[in-house]
Parts: C-alpha cells; sequence; structure tokens
C-alpha cells in the first residue's frame, strides 16, 4: 500500500503503525458534499501476504473484532479486498500507545501518576469484560479471551480515553485454540499467566492476569518479569512468588497493594474472577484516593505531554488534505467498474438496434476531465484542479447510427482499451466521421527520493510532508526549482534541487546520508523531590507557586524542582490561608501539617515561651523553613534548627522582641 495514492475509496494519507505482522496506514475517505472521515487501514506487511501464519492472525482478529461495539474496544467497520489485498477498516484513534506514553513522559522527565495510570486500566477492565462476555447471535457466549494484553495493545486518545486492540491471537470457544496452528508460544512472557505458558485452557482470568502485571508495573514504574533471558523469565513466572510493591516503596497503598496481589495469583482460582470484579476494587480505591482522577484529568495529562505531536499531526493532516484535494480522479478509476458502466451505456439504444444515444447522465468517472495522456488534441489545456462532479457541465448526446453488430464490436474495442490504458478512453464519432486524434500534453511531474539508510523526513519547498522515504512526490509544477530536504535522526541532512520539465517529468534522487558527529551529553533532567501536605479542614485548595495544584487532604505533591525556593498556600471557604515558604532537595519528601483559622478568629497572644524553653518550629512548617502568613511570611520567625536566643544582662528577655 503507497501512500499519497488512492486505494479504493480511501486516499492513504500516511503510515501510523507497524507491528510484526502488520502496517497501519491512515486514510481519508470523501462522500457526498463536505463529507469526510479518516479511518485506520490494516494489512499484512508488504511481502508477507501469502504467509500462513500472517494469514490466519489476520483472519482470526478480524472475525472476533466484527462484532465488537464499545467506547474502550476499537471498532472494526469492514474488511475489503482491493487488488488481491485484504484490508481491516477500523476506527482511527488520535493518541498513542499505553507504552508510548510512559516512555515518552520518562524521556521528558515526568512519570505517568500511579492513579491516573489505575484509572486508564479502569476503562481497559470495562473493554476485557465486554469481550469476555459477549455473545453470537443465538445467545450463546463466544468465550473470547485477548491473551496478548499490554501496554502495546492499549491506546490512549488525546481525550484520555483507553481503548483496547489488537486481537491477532484472541481464543474463541467456537474455533480450536491457535497455538498449535501458530506453532509457537502466544503472548508476552511479561504480561502471561503460568497457564498461557505452559499452554492449558484459558479464560477471562488470563486477562485479568494481564491487567495485574500492568498494574504492578505501572504503579511502581519497573517492569514485573524483566529478567534478562526468556527462559528465567518463564521460570519466575511459574516459579518464582510474585514481589510485594510494599517491599519495594513504603509508601505503597495498602488497598491497592491486595488489588494487585490478588490479580496476580498463580492460581486462577484465587484471582479476580472477572475484570468487572477487579474494575469495581480498583473504583473502590480511587474513591478513597486525594487525586481523585478522571477523564478530565487524562486529556489534560495527555494533551500537556504531547502538544508538539498534537500540532505536527494537525499539520500534517492539513497538507495531506489539499494533496488529497488535488489528485485527479481520473487516475485512480477502478477498472472493473467502468468497463460495466461503458458496457451499459453502449448497449442502452432503441428497440430497432440501429441507433445507440450515449448519455449525459455518465457516472462520476466518465464525467471528470480527461487524464493529460488521453486528451482529445482540442482540449484547451487546464490549469486548474478538476471540478467536482456538479461543477463540469453536461456532456452533449453523441449519437451514432450503426447495426447493433456493430455496436457489440465497439464494445469489445473499447473495454481492451480501458484495461491497457487504465483510464477513460474518449469516445467521438458522428455518422462516417473519423475520431480526432490524441495527442499528449504533460502537466505535472514526480520525485522519486531515496536515501541510504531509508526513513529520512521530507521537506518539499519549505513544507514538511508526512512521508519518509523511499517515496515518490507525483503532481509537481513543471518548469519551477523544488528544493527538498531530507533529515533522519543520526545523520546530517541533506538538501538537493530539482527542475522538473515536460521533457523530463520524472526524476529520482538517491542521497547517501551522512552520519552526524556525536552530540555532547545532554545536561541530566532538573532532580525533584516532593511535599505531603495533611490539613484541617480537609476542604482545602492547595497553590503552589501561584498556580491550583490541587483539592483534598491528605494530598501529595510530586516532581517538585530541588534547589528552588517555592511558596505554598493552603486556602478553604470561611478560613484564613496559609503561606509556606520551602525549598526540598533531589529525592526529599517533606511533610507538612495545617491547621487553618477560622476567618475573624482572634490570632493566639504573642508572648514568648520562658526564656529557658527554646521556641518550638510551628505544626505547618518543616524542619528549615519558615512558615508565613495569609499574605506574607513572618518576619522574625527563626529556623527550627537555630538555638533560642539567650538573656544577658544589657537584653535579659530577648525572646520579647
Amino acid at each position: 500500500m503507497k501512500i499519497n495514492r488512492q486505494f479504493g475509496d480511501y486516499f492513504v494519507l500516511k503510515r501510523i503503525g507497524v507491528g510484526g505482522m502488520a502496517e497501519i496506514f491512515l486514510g481519508l475517505r470523501r462522500g457526498p458534499g463536505e463529507f469526510e472521515k479518516l479511518y485506520a487501514l490494516k494489512a499484512i506487511m508488504g511481502g508477507r501476504e501469502k504467509n500462513p501464519t500472517f494469514q490466519h492472525m489476520f483472519q482470526t482478529e478480524a472475525e472476533v473484532a466484527a462484532r465488537f461495539n464499545h467506547p474502550h474496544v476499537v471498532q472494526l467497520y469492514d474488511v475489503v479486498r482491493i487488488d488481491k489485498l485484504d484490508v481491516m477498516v477500523m476506527e482511527f484513534i488520535p493518541g498513542h500507545t499505553l507504552e508510548e506514553v510512559v516512555q515518552l513522559a520518562r524521556e521528558r522527565g515526568r512519570e505517568l501518576p500511579a492513579d491516573l495510570a489505575v484509572f486508564l486500566l479502569m476503562e481497559v477492565c470495562e473493554g476485557l469484560e465486554y469481550i469476555h462476555t459477549l455473545t453470537d447471535w443465538s445467545g450463546h457466549p463466544l468465550g473470547i479471551v485477548h491473551r496478548d494484553m499490554s501496554p502495546q495493545n492499549i491506546m490512549v486518545t488525546y481525550d484520555g480515553v483507553a481503548k483496547v486492540f489488537d486481537f491477532g491471537i484472541a481464543k474463541l470457544r467456537t474455533r480450536p485454540d491457535n497455538r498449535e496452528i501458530l506453532g509457537s508460544m502466544v503472548g508476552k512472557l511479561g504480561y502471561m499467566p503460568p497457564e498461557q505458558v505452559r499452554g492449558d485452557a484459558v479464560d477471562a482470568r488470563a486477562d485479568v492476569f494481564a491487567v495485574g502485571c500492568m498494574l504492578w508495573e505501572l504503579t511502581l514504574g519497573r517492569p514485573l518479569f524483566n529478567q534478562k533471558s526468556d527462559i528465567q523469565r518463564i521460570n519466575a513466572v511459574m516459579e518464582e512468588p510474585i514481589p510485594r510493591p510494599t517491599e519495594l516503596s513504603e509508601r505503597y497503598p495498602r488497598l491497592l497493594e491486595r488489588i494487585v496481589m490478588r490479580a496476580l495469583e498463580k492460581d486462577p482460582a484465587a484471582r479476580f474472577g472477572s475484570c468487572a470484579e477487579l474494575r469495581e476494587e480498583l473504583s473502590k480505591y480511587l474513591k478513597l484516593s486525594a487525586t481523585k482522577p478522571d477523564r478530565r484529568q487524562a486529556a489534560a495529562f495527555m494533551g500537556g505531554l504531547f502538544a508538539q505531536e498534537i500540532q505536527s499531526f494537525n499539520d500534517d493532516m492539513a497538507l495531506a488534505r489539499q494533496m488529497a484535494e488535488e489528485k485527479d480522479p481520473t487516475l485512480n478509476i477502478d477498472v472493473h467498474q467502468l468497463m460495466a458502466a461503458v458496457q451499459g451505456q453502449l448497449l442502452e439504444g432503441t428497440p430497432g438496434g440501429g441507433v445507440v444515444e450515449m448519455k449525459p447522465t455518465a457516472p462520476a468517472a466518465l464525467v471528470a476531465p480527461l487524464p493529460p495522456t488521453l486528451a482529445p488534441a482540442s482540449s484547451p489545456p487546464q490549469a486548474a484542479p478538476s471540478p467536482r462532479l456538479e461543477e463540469t457541465p453536461p456532456l452533449p448526446p453523441v449519437v451514432v447510427g450503426v447495426p447493433r453488430g456493430v455496436v457489440l464490436g465497439i464494445v469489445a474495442v473499447a473495454i481492451l482499451l480501458i484495461a491497457a490504458a487504465g483510464a477513460v478512453g474518449y469516445i467521438a464519432a458522428t455518422r462516417g466521421a473519423a475520431a480526432a486524434p490524441v495527442t499528449p500534453q504533460v502537466k505535472e511531474g514526480s520525485l522519486t527520493l531515496e536515501t541510504t539508510p531509508p526513513g529520512a523526513a521530507v521537506t518539499l519547498n519549505g513544507r514538511r510532508l508526512s512521508v519518509h522515504t523511499p517515496v515518490t512526490l507525483p503532481g509537481l509544477e513543471l518548469g519551477v526549482t523544488h528544493r527538498v530536504t531530507l533529515e533522519l535522526e543520526g545523520h546530517q541532512p541533506a538538501e538537493r534541487e530539482v527542475n522538473l520539465s515536460a521533457a523530463r517529468a520524472e526524476e529520482r534522487v538517491s542521497v547517501t546520508l551522512e552520519a552526524a558527529a556525536p552530540a555532547s551529553a545532554p545536561p541530566p533532567a532538573a532532580a525533584h523531590g516532593s511535599v505531603r501536605l495533611t490539613a484541617t479542614p480537609r476542604e482545602v485548595t492547595v497553590f503552589l507557586d501561584g498556580a491550583q495544584v490541587g483539592t483534598g487532604s491528605p494530598l501529595t505533591l510530586p516532581e517538585i524542582p530541588a534547589g528552588a525556593e517555592h511558596t505554598l498556600r493552603v486556602t478553604a471557604d470561611g478560613f484564613e490561608a496559609v503561606d509556606l515558604a520551602f525549598s526540598v532537595q533531589p529525592g526529599e519528601v517533606k511533610d507538612f501539617e495545617v491547621d487553618l483559622v477560622a476567618e475573624g478568629a482572634a490570632a493566639p497572644p504573642a508572648s514568648a515561651p520562658p526564656a529557658s524553653a527554646p521556641a518550638a518550629p510551628p505544626r505547618s512548617a518543616p524542619a528549615g523553613s519558615a512558615p508565613a502568613g495569609s499574605a506574607a511570611p513572618p518576619r522574625s520567625v527563626p529556623p527550627a534548627t537555630a538555638a533560642p536566643p539567650k538573656p544577658t544582662e544589657d537584653d535579659p528577655y530577648p525572646l520579647l522582641k
């Protein structure tokens, strides 16, 4: 499947995914008026279409996904065959896999919040429970088990919605287990339960185990089974005990630990009986969480993390849609439909059979302007893009007076010409007159770009395209200089200028990209600390450096830059606000306990303790920091670690100052 080409009813814009079996393309389909919709087109990878294993996986996924209709499961709309290639037409999801979300967050010095990961996996449980309980048309359970649940097979949209996809190795009750057909262990070892590793029969509880692995991994920030070899990993799954999260993190919530450990029971009978049961327990945990994650927070996290990618995608889409708009529809005609249309028009005549009238109500493919290579000599050059069907003037009727036998001969000749040329033939004849000669007219050129190594991004005339080398760029203007920039990570960019002409309308540029000089090591990511806040009353709003960061108590604020001065403000309706000035060291967890004073209440008298007793720091101030009032920090509060001033003969009451 080639990009920037028409593929059946779909214009292929770009490749958006590739795996071991298949590759996925973004397709645009247009309809009447301003209708247009994006789809994901999934096909077996080029060159592997005849591989029986891949064919079986492709067929299994299509059969399983055909029945799905759920907000947390990727939708399959159709399976089409074009040019002997089977393609699944699927729901297009603007977003990234959960694996990509976690990886990019870490690369940019962030972490997916644990409670937000729990929220997303709750939605995954909803999708899995739907497929587990799906029935056939007679109401009998299909017994579908995904068997390959992992962060790679979960999509998270930019709107914060999690969706399950990729059912290539799913198991159905209505067909035998395809382990023997594939001839190898199916699934990913890092997320497979012991019974699946052994090759035993599996049910919905196998997917429960996989979700448990993801819960363990995403809430602790490390994979559960990360042994170096598959043999060691299999042994860990089958024999070794599952490490308890609190053994690795003392702050890990005990309730969440009980949920995770039950989902990871090696005995299926000891696990949660369904994903619905697991989701219910996770919901109870989040109700006790201070952060209360929801769809809005998930969307905000995705929008902040992928802001650059979202803008780049929107720019690519604008360019791709423009290219699709400028394509000449006559270059992408279905030959079989065209032959049937021409034959139907020629044979539709008067009962006598002596005269056949080609009516002006021809199909869109016939009404559209002719391609340059088949346009008649008298046709003027067309500078503007091909008009839409409703803008095309009606064709005048052409009357041919010939016997019916001659008409059938004309039909045969027309079909042969159409099949050979792959475009519309022009029939213009009158009684006894010969057809006008055909003069080729070249209006556009094409440029083929190849790089070593391949995969370079392409910028044409200052505009970044959503394509990578090797690629052919069609529809380029003749007689002008086109500037091309080729960029590949780890290599120096290359620039070329190409001038296309009518004599040389097709050019090929091959470039060997030179490796870039090794860059200096990037500066280390800024170290962070965190704050734990306990406040009375509990219904508080918390601001960090002037920005609201959370509500409710207790509250944990992670990823606070170390070594800088910060201000924490705690407010509540009907209470005086409290400001706390502080700083944190890398890895430090700073605890605050704040008791807010009701508005209008008398402040405690500013009396000093006896000279022999050291001044105790306020409850709301951590060691090494000074508390602040509702407007500004007090000016004379000494650090908690400083010794109280001692009385002298000249100053017997230093604490009263």
